[in-house]
């Protein structure tokens, strides 16, 4: 008797045990650690595999399932295992075995994590993944009472060479969501779940929503968690894919998208509309918060740190954002939205949001409206934009346009009028100026600390539209709207007690400008300001003040300060601000780092890797080079050293980089002295 046949009768016997006459609607039990439970309370005939229970279970089913680690047997189809979730089945996680009712269980406290890592071997940083599964779970034409609740889906590794670019094994390293055919849905409900660290080579690092060519998605996805996430073509976290006369539309609510990256665009969210089809999901209450689409190098073209809507052929790609935070996202080309309708519409609309220090490295700091062809038209109220940046002014550090439209009202915005507020070709800007706030910082309470609300001096209470949030009468914490009349600026209604920051320091930036050190800060408010000092080191530590600079007293309004460094140390060194209150306190800005001229050079190649990466250098002042690579989110995952021969010149291969995943990695290579210190971005692709 084979072990397939005794898996087999096992199951059948199990059956017979847990189905109740009502077939269809059966509860079970999944605890991998059952023999642990000594309780009189545990479950009784729990099975110790989720993927067992998921074989017997038909629509209408229930599975709890207690804390710990599950993968799906892999020895028929090997890294195409995946946890396939029937139709209308309800997979619930977070329990510790002994609960009766689902309000008893504890997700937080109980993890229940259903893992690509199918051996078990993958370090703290994800690196040895290349054996791990392509997808972890799998919904195909699942109805909307198909349910995923309260599971972290970690450690998928989408990298299918022989794959195309929408299908599994290659998109969705999480979750694969996908119609069975022309005319079918697939729109399964998840909930408190948590995606992290998950790669796709082409779409989707964690999920991959396929409707195209006549299907329809309309997932309801709350309450869940996306970070660390990766694509190596777009959509770090989610990607939407409606294109073909398909409908991708899901709404995510109350959801958090932290630190995901796409090499090429959508760091966070890439909604496809594609030939007629249409991709404008819905994102109530969501925070999208240092996500990234950036290509190897900050000169390679890249697009949108957190969204990317893209109308193209009749396509309609139009998002809903209401009470979103959109934090200090960046991109080559805008660092939060990006919209381009190219014989189609991309128009998202955003209600209620806040756009806060954003950032682009070429143009367009929170939004860029690319019409193309077509129309690219985004419609702003009750928002308010504070410290976006791009590579300059004139590259429209809040807007940039080409022959998009946009219309702003009841907003408020760091410029002095409706003209600062965009740069671009061809397009324009309806600004209602009488409705708008200029110049005047909205005093948070906390942006240190991602506290938003706002200060009873705030000139952003009572100041919005209330005809723009009758769909949506609640604000980010779920309180009511409209408490005094008229609704708020930004996420939240009201006002919350607390005095502003002595100095709200919006900017700090060091630059090598023909070997001088351009240092420039800009405040947004000053109160009782006495002075500034600008602090030097050259290793990070022991500063020393090489400059001091009068303050504003007290100000409501922008304040930019300048100064240069016309003598900078040579190789590394550090800066910082140092601001004096009259009473004496003393506040430090982040640090600074800038690398001058060494008379050396170094070069890695090839890039993108493959098997190896090699180091070539000429003319280091140095007899011993230092390497450590890191992988994106900073945890060091190779170093070494390489001994520089008397001619100063050669090349030498840091070694072992094959068994590392697909992804962006920076490696540091420093001399002894950290007198030469350089970082370079690498991107590693399959083999």
């Amino acid at each position: 008797m084979t072990q397939h046949t005794i898996k087999m009768m096992a199951l059948a016997i199990a059956l017979l045990f847990i189905l109740p006459e009502g077939y269809g609607q059966t509860k079970r039990y999944v605890n991998t650690n059952e023999g642990s439970c000594t309780s009189p309370d545990c479950w009784p005939g729990a099975l110790l595999s989720l993927e067992d229970a998921l074989n017997l279970s038909n629509s209408g089913d229930t599975i709890w399932v207690a804390s710990g680690t599950y993968t799906p047997a892999t020895n028929i189809n090997g890294r195409n295992a995946t946890f396939n979730i029937p139709s209308g089945v309800l997979v619930y996680g977070g329990f510790d075995g002994t609960e009766s009712t689902l309000g008893e269980r504890d997700v937080e406290l109980n993890k229940t994590i259903l893992s690509g890592d199918v051996n078990g071997d993958d370090a703290a940083n994800f690196t040895n993944n290349s054996d791990n599964l392509y997808t972890i779970v799998s919904f195909s034409f699942a109805s909307s009472q198909t349910r995923l609740d309260g599971f972290t889906v970690s450690g998928g590794n989408a990298n299918d060479p022989t794959a195309n670019n929408d299908q599994a094994g290659r998109s969705g390293g999480a979750i694969y969501n996908s119609r069975s055919g022309m005319n079918t849905a697939s729109e399964p409900t998840i909930v408190n779940c948590t995606f992290s660290n998950n790669y796709a080579l082409a779409f989707g690092g964690a999920i991959y929503n396929e409707a195209s060519n006549f299907g329809q998605i309309h997932s309801n996805i709350s309450y869940c968690t996306f970070s660390g996430n990766e694509a190596g073509n777009a959509g770090g976290a989610v990607y939407n894919n409606g294109s073909y006369t398909g409908d991708c539309k899901p709404t995510f609510t109350k959801c958090q998208f932290n630190n995901n990256m796409a090499t090429v665009a959508g760091g966070a969210v890439y909604n496809d509309a594609i030939g007629g089809g249409d991709s404008s999901p819905d994102f109530i209450a969501c925070q999208f918060q240092s996500n990234s689409a950036l290509g190897a190098s900050l000169t390679d073209i890249s697009y949108a740190g957190a969204v990317y809507n893209f109308g193209k052929d009749g396509g309609l790609s139009s998002p809903n954002f209401v009470n979103c935070l959109f934090l200090r996202n960046e991109a080559f080309a805008a660092g939060c939205v990006y919209s381009l309708g190219d014989n189609g519409t991309a128009s998202p609309q955003f209600t209620n949001c806040v756009f806060f220090r954003n950032k682009a490295n070429q143009n367009g700091g929170a939004i860029y409206a690319n019409a193309g062809s077509g129309t690219s038209a985004p419609v702003i109220t009750n928002c308010i934009f504070w410290g976006n940046k791009a590579a300059t002014i004139w590259q429209g550090d809040n807007f940039r346009l080409f022959n998009g439209t946009i219309d702003i009202s009841h907003s408020l915005v760091d410029v002095a009028n409706c003209g600062e507020l965009y740069r671009g070709e061809i397009g324009s800007i309806n600004c209602d100026a009488s409705s708008m706030i200029f110049n005047t910082f909205p005093d948070f309470r906390d942006t240190a600390n991602n506290d938003f609300h706002l200060l009873s001096s705030s000139v952003a209470l009572d100041a919005g539209d209330n005809t723009a949030i009758s769909a949506y009468p609640e604000d980010l914490d779920c309180n009511g709207r409209i408490v005094d009349g008229t609704v708020d600026l930004g996420v939240y209604e009201g006002a919350v007690a607390g005095i502003p920051l002595p100095v709200e320091l919006l900017s700090f930036d060091a630059e090598l400008v023909d070997d001088q050190v351009l240092l420039s800060w800009t405040t947004a408010s000053e109160v009782q300001n006495n002075f500034f000092e600008i602090e030097r080191s050259r290793i990070g530590d022991l500063f020393a003040s090489i400059d001091r600079i009068e303050g504003a007293g007290n100000s409501r309004s922008l304040k930019h300060y300048t100064t240069v460094d016309r003598q900078p140390i040579e190789g590394t060194s550090y800066y910082r601000l140092k601001q004096t209150d009259l009473d004496g306190k003393v506040y430090y800005s982040g640090l600074q780092v800038i690398k001058t001229k060494t008379g050396g050079k170094i070069v890695a190649y090839p890039n993108p890797a493959r098997a190896e990466i090699k180091l070539s250098f000429h003319d280091l002042r140095t007899k011993v080079l230092n390497y450590d690579l890191y992988n994106s989110r900073g945890q060091k995952v190779l170093g070494g050293q390489h001994e520089v021969d008397r001619k100063k010149r050669g090349q030498f291969s840091i070694g072992q980089t094959q068994q590392l995943p697909a992804g962006t990695y920076f490696l540091q290579v420093y001399d002894e002295y950290f007198d030469f210190n350089e970082q370079i971005r690498i991107i590693k692709v399959a083999e």
